[in-house]
């Protein structure tokens, strides 16, 4: 220990401590406004990652929404083509029905019409086999009287002969028989056939007449439908023409005539601006101008004529562009159809 080195006093007391208060460290209020921005800003970044997560699954329900109206709408067109094949089908049946029935009353006619033919074969054929023996019969009679008139040695080669002869004629009419029932069986047979082919032959008839009445009316279809497009396409054109159209009134009519470049020439024709378009004769020689035609009507046009000079048309004692220097031009204008000569002063 230094020398220099003072030692406490031992007084017995303890040292006295300043009263001093405890004071608490100051709340960070920035602190804490930041903690609650970014906890704001995290729930902001939730809720529109929610949001775009929604927004997009809304998009996706209305995609297939979108589709399913437009298969609802191209189901609900062909419910309305079956509909109308239906209809058109129910029609051909309709007619189909009619078809068959008539048919059928033909057809049962045509079998009463038969029975009654084969019934009246069967009746000529008895009859043709009952004159048949009556025939024989007689012809063996008078075979008979002929060989008892003749000799006893030509009467018994006459019964020979006659006897051969009814044998020919028995087998000739087996013979007839047989043929007339092969021809039966064949007719039978072919009537058969043609029946089959005449009803095969309607049946592809009635399908060809089915398609041509289906042709007809898809194309009487598609001709009313045409039609009604044109129709449709017409009406909405003249309603753009007219409302495109100008009202036509008494001035502007008055106007264009008095604007048409035709209507200045002939007859009762006025020009709007009589100082500025009159020519003026004024100080031109005699004889080198000659003076305007009236036009004259050909057809729905207007032929015009040209005042034409006997020297240079150029010159400038022709066209005097002060106007009119007359009062005999300023009135008349030789625009009134008549003739009129020209004023020469003395």
């Amino acid at each position: 220990m230094s020398l220099h080195t003072r030692s406490p006093s031992s007084t017995g007391r303890r040292p006295s401590v300043p009263n001093v208060e405890f004071i608490e460290p100051e709340f960070d209020y920035d602190q804490h406004l930041l903690d609650s921005l970014n906890e704001a800003n995290t729930q902001l970044n939730k809720t529109n990652s929610e949001r775009d997560r929604y927004q997009m699954l809304l998009e996706q329900v209305n995609a297939r929404l979108a589709e399913a109206n437009a298969t609802l709408a191209e189901l609900k067109s062909q419910n309305q083509a079956y509909k109308e094949s239906i209809a058109s089908y129910k029609d051909n049946i309709a007619a189909s029905s009619n078809r068959i029935s008539m048919l059928k009353g033909e057809n049962d006619r045509l079998r009463v019409e038969s029975t009654a033919i084969a019934r009246d074969y069967h009746q000529l054929e008895v009859k043709f086999n009952d004159l048949n023996q009556q025939y024989n019969a007689l012809k063996t009679a008078s075979a008979t009287t002929f060989s008892s008139t003749a000799s006893s040695s030509g009467r018994s080669r006459l019964s020979r002969s006659s006897s051969k002869k009814e044998r020919k004629e028995d087998r000739k009419e087996e013979r007839k028989e047989e043929r007339r029932e092969d021809r039966e069986e064949r007719n039978g047979s072919q009537n058969q056939d043609e029946k089959k082919a005449r009803d095969r032959d309607m049946k592809e008839k009635d399908v060809d007449g089915e398609r041509e009445r289906d042709h007809v009316r898809e194309r009487t279809r598609e001709k009313k439908r045409e039609e009604k497009e044109h129709k449709a396409e017409k009406e909405r054109l003249s309603r753009r023409f007219e409302e495109r159209r100008p009202p036509l009134t008494s001035a502007n009519s008055t106007s264009n005539r008095r604007n048409s470049w035709i209507e200045g020439w002939g007859p009762g024709g006025r020009s709007s601006s009589s100082n500025s378009s009159v020519r003026s004769y004024t100080h031109i020689p005699v004889g080198h101008v000659q003076m305007p035609e009236i036009p004259a009507f050909k057809g729905p046009f207007i032929q015009l004529t040209i005042p034409r000079t006997g020297g240079n048309p150029m010159t400038p004692r022709i066209y005097n562009s002060s106007g009119c220097t007359t009062p005999f031009e300023e009135e008349m204008f030789f625009e009134d159809g008549n003739y009129h000569a020209y004023p020469i002063s003395r």
